[in-house]
Protein backbone atom coordinates (compact mmCIF):
# COMPACT_ATOMS: atom_id res chain seq x y z
CA UNK A 1 0.00 0.00 0.00
CA UNK A 2 2.79 2.28 0.85
CA UNK A 3 4.41 1.88 -2.36
CA UNK A 4 1.40 2.51 -4.32
CA UNK A 5 0.67 5.97 -1.73
CA UNK A 6 4.49 6.44 -2.93
CA UNK A 7 3.68 5.74 -7.36
CA UNK A 8 0.77 8.13 -7.04
CA UNK A 9 2.89 10.80 -5.78
CA UNK A 10 5.52 10.73 -8.16
CA UNK A 11 2.95 10.99 -11.00
CA UNK A 12 1.45 13.49 -9.06
CA UNK A 13 4.32 15.83 -9.32
CA UNK A 14 5.08 14.26 -12.74
CA UNK A 15 1.91 15.66 -14.24
CA UNK A 16 2.56 19.06 -12.16
CA UNK A 17 5.74 19.56 -13.65
CA UNK A 18 4.82 18.47 -16.81
CA UNK A 19 1.06 21.29 -16.51
CA UNK A 20 3.97 24.05 -15.44
CA UNK A 21 6.27 23.67 -18.51
CA UNK A 22 3.55 23.67 -20.78
CA UNK A 23 1.86 27.43 -19.64
CA UNK A 24 2.95 30.33 -20.99
CA UNK A 25 4.21 32.76 -18.79
CA UNK A 26 1.86 35.42 -19.11
CA UNK A 27 -0.42 32.82 -16.49
CA UNK A 28 2.27 32.89 -13.90
CA UNK A 29 0.93 35.13 -11.04
CA UNK A 30 2.56 38.13 -10.63
CA UNK A 31 4.93 39.29 -8.18
CA UNK A 32 2.47 41.19 -5.22
CA UNK A 33 2.42 44.30 -4.78
CA UNK A 34 3.82 44.90 -1.06
CA UNK A 35 0.97 45.33 1.59
CA UNK A 36 2.04 48.68 2.86
CA UNK A 37 1.14 50.97 -0.13
CA UNK A 38 4.37 53.62 1.44
CA UNK A 39 6.73 50.64 1.23
CA UNK A 40 8.62 49.11 -2.28
CA UNK A 41 8.44 52.26 -3.95
CA UNK A 42 11.64 52.99 -7.08
CA UNK A 43 11.60 55.74 -9.17
CA UNK A 44 11.65 54.63 -13.25
CA UNK A 45 12.23 58.44 -13.98
CA UNK A 46 13.56 61.17 -12.15
CA UNK A 47 13.95 63.80 -14.34
CA UNK A 48 12.58 62.98 -17.62
CA UNK A 49 13.56 65.27 -20.19
CA UNK A 50 10.97 64.48 -22.56
CA UNK A 51 8.40 66.50 -20.04
CA UNK A 52 6.49 66.41 -17.64
CA UNK A 53 3.99 63.64 -16.96
CA UNK A 54 0.80 64.68 -16.02
CA UNK A 55 -1.32 61.25 -15.84
CA UNK A 56 -0.84 57.67 -16.27
CA UNK A 57 -3.59 55.22 -17.38
CA UNK A 58 -3.34 51.07 -17.02
CA UNK A 59 -5.89 48.34 -19.03
CA UNK A 60 -4.79 46.29 -15.72
CA UNK A 61 -4.03 43.42 -18.25
CA UNK A 62 -0.73 41.44 -16.79
CA UNK A 63 1.93 39.71 -18.89
CA UNK A 64 2.96 40.52 -22.60
CA UNK A 65 -0.62 41.99 -22.60
CA UNK A 66 0.09 44.74 -20.56
CA UNK A 67 -1.09 48.36 -21.61
CA UNK A 68 -0.32 51.33 -19.92
CA UNK A 69 -0.67 55.08 -21.31
CA UNK A 70 1.66 58.26 -19.86
CA UNK A 71 0.93 61.73 -20.96
CA UNK A 72 2.22 65.01 -20.28
CA UNK A 73 4.52 67.58 -22.49
CA UNK A 74 7.21 70.40 -22.09
CA UNK A 75 4.97 73.26 -22.15
CA UNK A 76 5.09 73.89 -26.27
CA UNK A 77 3.90 70.38 -27.59
CA UNK A 78 2.21 67.21 -25.24
CA UNK A 79 3.42 63.90 -25.38
CA UNK A 80 2.25 60.88 -25.33
CA UNK A 81 4.08 57.55 -24.58
CA UNK A 82 1.89 54.33 -24.94
CA UNK A 83 3.10 50.97 -23.32
CA UNK A 84 1.83 47.67 -25.60
CA UNK A 85 3.86 44.49 -26.10
CA UNK A 86 6.69 45.35 -23.81
CA UNK A 87 7.60 48.22 -25.56
CA UNK A 88 7.08 51.64 -25.62
CA UNK A 89 5.64 53.62 -28.29
CA UNK A 90 6.15 58.18 -28.30
CA UNK A 91 3.67 60.12 -30.57
CA UNK A 92 3.99 64.18 -30.09
CA UNK A 93 1.58 66.70 -30.55
CA UNK A 94 2.15 69.77 -31.86
CA UNK A 95 1.25 72.93 -30.30
CA UNK A 96 -0.51 71.20 -27.53
CA UNK A 97 1.53 72.05 -24.51
CA UNK A 98 0.87 70.08 -21.90
CA UNK A 99 -1.11 66.71 -22.11
CA UNK A 100 -3.08 66.73 -18.50
CA UNK A 101 -5.29 63.57 -18.56
CA UNK A 102 -5.70 60.47 -20.53
CA UNK A 103 -8.25 57.52 -20.25
CA UNK A 104 -8.99 54.41 -21.87
CA UNK A 105 -11.53 51.51 -21.99
CA UNK A 106 -10.47 47.35 -22.27
CA UNK A 107 -11.16 47.77 -26.30
CA UNK A 108 -8.49 49.52 -26.93
CA UNK A 109 -9.69 53.66 -26.92
CA UNK A 110 -7.76 55.96 -26.12
CA UNK A 111 -8.65 59.92 -25.67
CA UNK A 112 -5.92 62.05 -23.58
CA UNK A 113 -7.17 66.28 -23.46
CA UNK A 114 -4.93 69.51 -22.64
CA UNK A 115 -4.18 72.70 -23.36
CA UNK A 116 -5.54 74.90 -25.87
CA UNK A 117 -8.80 72.74 -26.40
CA UNK A 118 -6.96 69.25 -27.57
CA UNK A 119 -8.58 66.39 -27.73
CA UNK A 120 -6.27 63.22 -28.83
CA UNK A 121 -7.72 60.17 -29.89
CA UNK A 122 -6.57 56.72 -31.14
CA UNK A 123 -6.97 53.08 -30.66
CA UNK A 124 -4.11 51.24 -29.04
CA UNK A 125 -1.65 49.75 -31.70
CA UNK A 126 -2.68 52.53 -34.39
CA UNK A 127 0.34 54.34 -35.73
CA UNK A 128 -0.61 58.11 -34.90
CA UNK A 129 -3.46 59.18 -32.68
CA UNK A 130 -5.77 61.69 -34.69
CA UNK A 131 -5.67 65.41 -33.03
CA UNK A 132 -7.89 67.63 -32.31
CA UNK A 133 -8.12 71.23 -31.09
CA UNK A 134 -11.43 73.00 -30.73
CA UNK A 135 -11.25 75.97 -32.15
CA UNK A 136 -13.28 78.04 -29.63
CA UNK A 137 -11.39 76.71 -26.91
CA UNK A 138 -8.12 77.21 -28.52
CA UNK A 139 -8.76 80.99 -29.18
CA UNK A 140 -9.80 81.40 -25.90
CA UNK A 141 -6.69 79.23 -23.90
CA UNK A 142 -9.05 77.00 -22.49
CA UNK A 143 -7.58 73.76 -21.61
CA UNK A 144 -9.37 70.48 -21.15
CA UNK A 145 -8.02 69.30 -17.85
CA UNK A 146 -10.08 65.85 -18.25
CA UNK A 147 -11.47 63.11 -19.66
CA UNK A 148 -13.69 60.09 -18.51
CA UNK A 149 -15.73 57.68 -20.78
CA UNK A 150 -17.81 54.58 -19.93
CA UNK A 151 -16.11 51.12 -20.92
CA UNK A 152 -17.43 51.22 -24.92
CA UNK A 153 -19.30 53.98 -24.40
CA UNK A 154 -19.88 56.37 -27.66
CA UNK A 155 -19.70 59.40 -25.33
CA UNK A 156 -17.01 61.14 -23.95
CA UNK A 157 -17.40 63.83 -21.10
CA UNK A 158 -14.59 66.50 -20.62
CA UNK A 159 -13.57 68.97 -17.98
CA UNK A 160 -11.60 72.33 -17.87
CA UNK A 161 -11.27 76.17 -17.90
CA UNK A 162 -8.69 78.98 -18.05
CA UNK A 163 -7.11 79.75 -15.00
CA UNK A 164 -6.44 83.85 -16.50
CA UNK A 165 -9.73 84.13 -17.46
CA UNK A 166 -11.43 84.10 -13.96
CA UNK A 167 -14.72 81.75 -12.94
CA UNK A 168 -16.75 81.74 -16.01
CA UNK A 169 -14.51 79.86 -18.52
CA UNK A 170 -15.22 76.53 -16.60
CA UNK A 171 -16.18 73.73 -19.75
CA UNK A 172 -18.46 70.80 -18.84
CA UNK A 173 -19.12 69.03 -22.08
CA UNK A 174 -19.77 65.72 -23.60
CA UNK A 175 -19.02 64.99 -26.98
CA UNK A 176 -19.93 61.70 -29.15
CA UNK A 177 -17.14 60.41 -29.98
CA UNK A 178 -18.45 60.15 -33.88
CA UNK A 179 -18.08 63.90 -33.69
CA UNK A 180 -14.42 63.82 -33.12
CA UNK A 181 -13.69 63.91 -37.24
CA UNK A 182 -15.37 67.02 -37.63
CA UNK A 183 -16.20 69.70 -35.24
CA UNK A 184 -16.76 68.57 -31.63
CA UNK A 185 -17.24 71.99 -30.49
CA UNK A 186 -20.51 72.56 -32.73
CA UNK A 187 -22.40 69.67 -31.25
CA UNK A 188 -21.04 69.05 -27.92
CA UNK A 189 -23.89 69.32 -25.61
CA UNK A 190 -22.57 71.86 -23.01
CA UNK A 191 -23.48 71.96 -18.90
CA UNK A 192 -24.07 75.15 -17.69
CA UNK A 193 -21.96 75.46 -14.46
CA UNK A 194 -22.62 79.68 -14.11
CA UNK A 195 -20.67 82.39 -14.59
CA UNK A 196 -19.23 81.79 -10.52
CA UNK A 197 -18.18 78.81 -9.66
CA UNK A 198 -14.81 78.08 -11.94
CA UNK A 199 -13.14 75.94 -12.93
CA UNK A 200 -13.36 72.14 -13.42
CA UNK A 201 -10.49 69.75 -13.18
CA UNK A 202 -11.00 66.50 -13.45
CA UNK A 203 -14.25 63.69 -14.06
CA UNK A 204 -15.16 60.16 -13.45
CA UNK A 205 -18.04 57.83 -13.29
CA UNK A 206 -19.45 55.00 -11.12
CA UNK A 207 -22.19 53.05 -11.17
CA UNK A 208 -23.83 54.87 -14.15
CA UNK A 209 -23.20 58.34 -12.01
CA UNK A 210 -20.67 61.13 -12.80
CA UNK A 211 -18.64 63.32 -10.47
CA UNK A 212 -16.66 66.25 -11.17
CA UNK A 213 -14.67 68.57 -9.51
CA UNK A 214 -13.15 71.85 -9.36
CA UNK A 215 -12.63 75.61 -8.24
CA UNK A 216 -13.59 76.52 -4.91
CA UNK A 217 -14.03 72.88 -3.43
CA UNK A 218 -17.32 72.35 -5.15
CA UNK A 219 -17.75 68.51 -6.61
CA UNK A 220 -20.81 68.56 -8.95
CA UNK A 221 -22.84 65.63 -9.62
CA UNK A 222 -24.13 64.11 -12.89
CA UNK A 223 -26.53 61.37 -13.85
CA UNK A 224 -28.18 61.27 -17.70
CA UNK A 225 -27.22 64.91 -19.01
CA UNK A 226 -28.58 66.91 -15.82
CA UNK A 227 -25.58 68.46 -13.17
CA UNK A 228 -25.85 69.83 -10.41
CA UNK A 229 -23.37 71.08 -7.33
CA UNK A 230 -23.94 67.79 -5.03
CA UNK A 231 -21.11 69.26 -1.94
CA UNK A 232 -18.69 71.86 -1.42
CA UNK A 233 -15.97 70.96 0.74
CA UNK A 234 -13.83 73.61 2.61
CA UNK A 235 -10.64 74.12 0.56
CA UNK A 236 -9.53 76.36 -2.24
CA UNK A 237 -9.80 73.95 -5.58
CA UNK A 238 -9.97 69.69 -5.37
CA UNK A 239 -8.52 68.79 -8.02
CA UNK A 240 -8.25 64.65 -8.90
CA UNK A 241 -11.09 61.90 -7.95
CA UNK A 242 -10.76 58.33 -7.87
CA UNK A 243 -12.60 55.65 -7.39
CA UNK A 244 -15.48 52.57 -9.10
CA UNK A 245 -18.07 52.66 -6.85
CA UNK A 246 -20.56 55.98 -5.71
CA UNK A 247 -19.96 55.07 -2.45
CA UNK A 248 -16.66 54.49 -2.93
CA UNK A 249 -15.16 57.82 -4.23
CA UNK A 250 -11.74 60.06 -2.77
CA UNK A 251 -10.93 63.59 -4.37
CA UNK A 252 -7.97 65.92 -3.16
CA UNK A 253 -6.97 68.92 -3.39
CA UNK A 254 -6.18 72.29 -1.82
CA UNK A 255 -3.11 74.57 -3.87
CA UNK A 256 -1.17 75.01 -0.07
CA UNK A 257 -2.66 73.17 2.34
CA UNK A 258 -3.54 69.52 1.11
CA UNK A 259 -7.79 67.92 1.66
CA UNK A 260 -8.84 64.41 1.20
CA UNK A 261 -12.53 63.79 0.90
CA UNK A 262 -14.28 60.43 0.58
CA UNK A 263 -17.78 59.65 -0.44
CA UNK A 264 -20.16 56.77 1.03
CA UNK A 265 -23.42 55.85 2.32
CA UNK A 266 -23.92 58.83 4.06
CA UNK A 267 -22.60 61.33 1.36
CA UNK A 268 -18.94 63.32 1.25
CA UNK A 269 -16.96 63.96 4.35
CA UNK A 270 -13.49 65.22 4.72
CA UNK A 271 -11.14 63.03 6.69
CA UNK A 272 -8.14 64.66 6.04
CA UNK A 273 -6.94 68.48 6.06
CA UNK A 274 -7.72 71.65 6.60
CA UNK A 275 -7.09 73.80 9.34
CA UNK A 276 -4.04 73.13 11.49
CA UNK A 277 -3.06 69.82 8.89
CA UNK A 278 0.33 69.65 8.04
CA UNK A 279 -0.52 68.35 4.66
CA UNK A 280 0.70 69.70 1.44
CA UNK A 281 -1.66 70.59 -1.56
CA UNK A 282 -2.59 67.31 -3.25
CA UNK A 283 -3.58 66.78 -6.80
CA UNK A 284 -3.06 63.23 -7.59
CA UNK A 285 -4.73 60.34 -6.26
CA UNK A 286 -5.64 56.64 -7.01
CA UNK A 287 -8.29 54.15 -4.55
CA UNK A 288 -6.52 50.96 -4.29
CA UNK A 289 -8.35 47.85 -4.00
CA UNK A 290 -8.13 48.06 -0.11
CA UNK A 291 -10.06 51.44 0.40
CA UNK A 292 -6.32 53.08 0.96
CA UNK A 293 -6.45 56.62 -0.86
CA UNK A 294 -3.09 56.58 -1.89
CA UNK A 295 -2.12 60.33 -2.67
CA UNK A 296 0.28 62.36 -4.39
CA UNK A 297 1.03 66.41 -4.55
CA UNK A 298 3.84 69.23 -4.29
CA UNK A 299 7.13 68.86 -3.69
CA UNK A 300 6.86 64.97 -3.98
CA UNK A 301 4.46 64.84 -0.99
CA UNK A 302 3.41 60.92 -1.81
CA UNK A 303 1.35 59.44 0.85
CA UNK A 304 -1.43 57.09 2.11
CA UNK A 305 -5.24 57.59 3.76
CA UNK A 306 -7.41 55.06 5.41
CA UNK A 307 -9.58 54.79 8.37
CA UNK A 308 -6.79 54.44 10.98
CA UNK A 309 -5.09 57.73 9.70
CA UNK A 310 -4.45 60.87 11.86
CA UNK A 311 -6.53 63.85 9.49
CA UNK A 312 -3.70 66.06 10.29
CA UNK A 313 -1.27 64.55 9.58
CA UNK A 314 -0.93 61.87 6.74
CA UNK A 315 1.57 59.22 6.68
CA UNK A 316 3.99 59.39 3.84
CA UNK A 317 7.23 58.39 2.13
CA UNK A 318 10.13 59.69 3.68
CA UNK A 319 12.60 61.39 2.28
CA UNK A 320 10.37 62.01 -0.59
CA UNK A 321 11.74 60.37 -3.79
CA UNK A 322 11.79 62.94 -5.92
CA UNK A 323 11.08 67.53 -5.19
CA UNK A 324 8.66 67.46 -8.31
CA UNK A 325 4.85 68.13 -8.01
CA UNK A 326 3.08 64.47 -8.33
CA UNK A 327 -0.20 65.75 -10.22
CA UNK A 328 -1.32 61.97 -11.39
CA UNK A 329 -1.61 58.13 -10.14
CA UNK A 330 -3.55 54.95 -11.33
CA UNK A 331 -2.85 51.52 -10.15
CA UNK A 332 -3.56 48.07 -11.30
CA UNK A 333 -3.30 44.57 -9.60
CA UNK A 334 0.43 44.88 -10.71
CA UNK A 335 1.90 47.88 -10.70
CA UNK A 336 0.99 51.22 -8.92
CA UNK A 337 2.61 54.20 -10.41
CA UNK A 338 2.75 58.00 -9.70
CA UNK A 339 3.52 60.90 -12.26
CA UNK A 340 5.01 64.21 -12.43
CA UNK A 341 6.75 67.34 -13.07
CA UNK A 342 8.15 70.91 -12.55
CA UNK A 343 4.67 71.97 -13.62
CA UNK A 344 5.63 74.91 -11.36
CA UNK A 345 8.80 76.38 -13.06
CA UNK A 346 7.47 77.44 -16.63
CA UNK A 347 10.79 79.37 -17.02
CA UNK A 348 12.82 76.27 -17.49
CA UNK A 349 12.09 73.05 -19.73
CA UNK A 350 9.34 71.42 -17.66
CA UNK A 351 10.79 68.19 -17.13
CA UNK A 352 8.93 64.62 -15.48
CA UNK A 353 9.18 62.05 -12.76
CA UNK A 354 7.34 58.23 -12.79
CA UNK A 355 7.45 56.69 -9.21
CA UNK A 356 6.30 52.89 -9.75
CA UNK A 357 5.72 49.97 -6.75
CA UNK A 358 4.68 46.37 -7.46
CA UNK A 359 5.51 44.52 -11.25
CA UNK A 360 8.32 47.19 -13.01
CA UNK A 361 7.31 48.86 -16.21
CA UNK A 362 10.07 49.23 -19.24
CA UNK A 363 12.64 52.32 -18.61
CA UNK A 364 10.96 55.61 -20.53
CA UNK A 365 12.63 55.85 -23.88
CA UNK A 366 14.73 58.73 -24.99
CA UNK A 367 12.78 62.20 -25.92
Amino acid sequence: MSELREVIGRVSVLVALLFMAGCPSETVAPTPVAKDPLKGWSVLAGKYAGGGLTAAWSSGAGGTARSWVLVGGDGKDGIILELNKGAWTQHKVPGAGLLWWVHGDAAGHRIAVGDRGTIVSWTSGDAAPKIIQIAELEKSNVALYGVWFAEGAETLWVVGGNPKAGPGSGVLWSIARADLSGDPGAKAKRVDVGADQGILFKVIGAGGERWAVGDGGKIWHGTGDKWAIEHTAKTDVLIGISGTKPTELVTVGGRGAGVVIRRDADGWKQVAGGDGAWISGLSAVVRLADGTALVGGNYGFLGKQDATTDPTDLPAVTPPLTDLTLHGSWADKHTQVVVGGSFDNPTQPIIGCLLMRGAALPALPSP
